[in-house]
Formats: C-alpha cells, structure tokens, sequence
C-alpha cells in the first residue's frame, strides 16, 4: 500500500529489480532521493524482485517471461504496453510533481501518459517530465544484434531523436552520449550529466591476503565448488587477479576479449581472471579463469575485495556509461579500460587507460609487475568516488529540477 502521494513516479520498464547495471542505477536513483526527503514510487513490469524500503507499482499484466538476458530486446513492446496502463492509473490517481523516466521505452510511456492526463485536466495539471538515459538504445539494439538492416536502425535513430524533444530535463550518465544529444538542436540547455554513483558505501584502500581468504569464505556460495577452490588456492598463492562484473554480452566487450585477450596468458603466468556477471561465456583456459552468474549486489565490495583489478574492455564507441568502473573504484581497486571520455572522465587516470583493444594484454602485464604504483592508483581511485561520485552528490541536480529542499 502507498502511504502517501509521491514526489517522482519512476517509470521503469524493466522487470526490476536484478543485479545489472541498469536496475542498480534506477534503485541507487530512488534510495538516493528518498534519504533526500522525496517520496518515491517506481512503476515496473510485472516480473522482478522486491527491493526493501521502496515501493513498487507493478503492471497487472504483461504476458511476457524476461529471462535473465540484456536489458534491450523486443519483450519489451507489448509488456510496455500494460506498464503504461499501469502509469496513466497511478499519474491520475496520486499527480506526483514529476514523472521520471528511464530508458527510451519509459520516456515513450511518459510522453503518452503526460499527454492523456494533460488533456483530461485542461491542461491544469503540469507535472515535470525527466528523462534519465543511459546511452542510445538504437545503438543498443544494433550491438546486441536486435537491428542489422540499416535503414530500421536509421528509423529508430531517428525515432529516439523525437522522442527526446518532449522532457523538459534529460539526465545522461554517459560522456560519450552526452556529448551526442548536445549536438542536437535545441538539446543543449536542457541536457546535463547525471553519473553514476557507486553500488555500496566505499570501502578500504588495500585489503591484505589473509582478509582476501575470509572474504571469499563469506561469499562460497557465489562460486561452484571446483571455481571456490580454485579462487582459493590463488589468492594462498597470491596470484594476481583480474576481475570483471557484469552483463556478458557482445556490448560490454567481455566476449571479445576473453577470444582475442585471455588465451595470451597461460597457467605459468602469476596472472588470474574472475568474470562474475550475467550470461553464457565459454572458455577452455578454465586453470586460470572463473565465472560466477551469482552475482548479488550485497556481495560486490566482498567479491571485489579478492582483486586486484578491475577491467572494463568495453569500445570506446560505446554511448552507455559503466557503473563497474566507479565500483572498482569504490572497492579501492585500480582499473584497465578503454580510453573513452566516459572512462577518461570517472578514472582521470591516462595510466589505467589503454588506446585501443588490443593493448590490454601488454597493460595487464606491465600493471602486474608493479604492486607499489597500483596501490597508489587504487587509493587515489577511492578518494576520487568518495570526493565526486556520490549519489547523495548527484541527485541534488534533481532535487534542483523538482525543487525539493533536501533534508
């Protein structure tokens, strides 16, 4: 039961919440603001998982089952459909300031919604719309391979471009796309970054072998018994480990590197890899590479407590920003990634910073003989998130929009 009208419907068409990227930025947005003062309400697809202290509205139906997978597919049409009946039923019943979007397929739900409810009130009602976007969800659609033939990726290039004239605020987590809608006319003014923030409370700078082997007690259940033990044993030997969380697919650049990068590296190496994410990965350097698809949000700080770096291989023409990165970095660790403006502007580091794909391997090396340098890195890393990449930081810039004083 709602038990008051709240400040900002969320409209999330997703079925939230699971531990991904994009579900984690929605619910650190709404936890965020609600410390803040602000009264939250989430509207989301039927399926998905209760988050304690949030409220969430679901869609009565959606006759679609969204296995785990990424977060743009073609599901999403007609369970968009039944979440917008859900919102114009919510917007009419409560009349929250603001309607805040996520993801084009809320903002489409938004823009609908607000122009239905605008016409029944005589235009009396005028709730602030936001949109929070995460990148181009064409360009999604085209990496995820949902769109080949260019001229349908051209129709919903255009069709996002539209869509996007209508909020009076867009909120961008990417440099990278950011940069793109400025570009766009009459974008400029209303466009501003919005970066993400870490998932947990940053943690300590160096965390010592023997805390290592606790911490991995703690979260056995993350790994199968062979994977467990194998970890195990590495960190006893401490060998240097490389880590990786998140979506699997072809769009983070996990793929291509574990075919392109990895089988340069041998059991002789001291070098080590835990990818922990969604997805169905394959490798036969099984002696020095782990997988885990247990990945929950309340064991991130222990899991990547056991590394020593974080990686991100995603391209640099990617328009998504990258949580990971200011996890890693929250979790103390020096990062290897891609050099971006998105990645240059969360690490401000051009050390942990590679040109181009196939210069991980030689940066993974070089980084590895240099224990001292990499625990610099990683305690400046720490200091960097805790002085500017709060969520208690960022969304004073919404508090701002709506004009909420906060508490």
């Amino acid at each position: 039961m709602i038990s008051s009208p709240p400040d900002i419907l969320m409209i999330a068409p997703t079925p939230f919440f699971e531990n991904r990227g994009c579900h984690l930025r929605i619910r650190e947005e709404a936890e965020s603001l609600q410390r803040a003062g602000c009264s939250i309400l989430i509207a989301a697809f039927r399926q998905g998982n209760e988050v304690k202290n949030l409220r969430i509205e679901r869609s009565s139906l959606d006759l679609i089952n969204f296995d785990k997978g990424p977060t743009a597919s073609w599901k999403k049409i007609p369970a968009s459909f039944f979440l917008f009946l859900t919102t114009l039923r919510l917007v009419f019943k409560y009349r929250p300031k603001a309607i805040y979007c996520h993801l084009l397929e809320g903002l489409s739900i938004g823009i609908v919604t607000l122009s239905v409810v605008r016409i029944f009130s005589l235009w009396t009602y005028k709730p602030i719309l936001i949109f929070d976007s995460q990148g181009s969800r064409a360009d999604e659609m085209k990496s995820y391979g949902m769109i080949e033939n260019s001229t349908i990726l051209n129709f919903f290039r255009g069709l996002e471009k539209f869509l996007l004239r209508f909020p009076d605020k867009i909120f961008v987590s990417s440099i990278n796309y950011l940069k793109k809608i400025k570009e766009m006319p009459g974008l400029k003014d209303r466009t501003e970054q919005l970066a993400d923030g870490p998932s947990f409370s940053p943690g300590k700078d160096i965390v010592r072998r023997e805390e290592k082997i606790k911490n991995l007690k703690k979260i056995n259940h993350c790994f199968e018994k062979n994977d467990y033990q194998r970890v195990n044993k590495w960190l006893e030997e401490e060998k240097f480990i490389i880590i990786y969380t998140g979506n699997f697919g072809p769009a983070k650049g996990l793929p291509d590197f574990i075919r392109q990068i990895l089988p340069h590296f041998s059991k002789k190496d001291s070098i080590r890899f835990i990818f922990a994410g969604e997805g169905d990965l394959k490798t036969k350097n099984e002696e020095i590479a782990v997988y885990s698809s247990k990945l929950e949000i309340e064991n991130l700080p222990l899991l990547l407590s056991l590394a020593d770096i974080g990686l991100d291989p995603k391209p640099k023409t990617s328009t998504e920003s990258s949580g990971k990165l200011i996890n890693y970095m929250a979790a103390g660790l020096p990062v290897l990634a891609i050099k971006s403006p998105n990645s240059l502007y969360f690490v401000g580091d051009e050390r942990q910073l590679v040109n181009r794909f196939k210069e991980l391997k030689t940066a993974i090396t070089k980084l590895a003989k240099n224990k001292r340098e990499l625990e610099m890195m990683g305690k400046k890393n720490l200091q960097r998130v805790k002085e500017k990449f709060s969520w208690d930081l960022q969304i004073r810039k919404i508090l701002a929009i709506i004009g909420h004083r906060s508490i």
